[in-house]
């Protein structure tokens, strides 16, 4: 029981991210502060290295997930505008 509750727990906690990342793809640009996003990117990824220890996939896949948001947060963080052209 105790395990479906993990993995029912990392479900959601993955899923979590989910919103703001459709948000930023869909505007092309993240909202997020940059020390929010590097505090959240720093401790998913630590975290993610320490459950190599424990070996505990419901967390791993968790951690994983969130990584992978995150970068797409970034790069829409850090991603120079384009102008779209002008036709006369």
């Amino acid at each position: 029981m105790m395990e479906v509750i993990g993995w029912i727990g990392g479900i959601f906690l993955s899923l979590c991210a989910v919103p703001e990342m459709l948000r930023a793809i869909k505007d092309k640009q993240c909202y997020i502060g940059h020390g929010m996003l590097f505090l959240w990117g720093v401790g998913e990824v630590c975290l993610f290295i320490y459950e190599f220890k424990t070996m505990a996939w419901a967390r791993m896949i968790n951690y994983l997930f969130n990584i992978i948001c995150i970068s797409i947060l970034y790069y829409y963080k850090f991603k120079k505008p384009t102008l779209a052209p002008h036709f006369a």
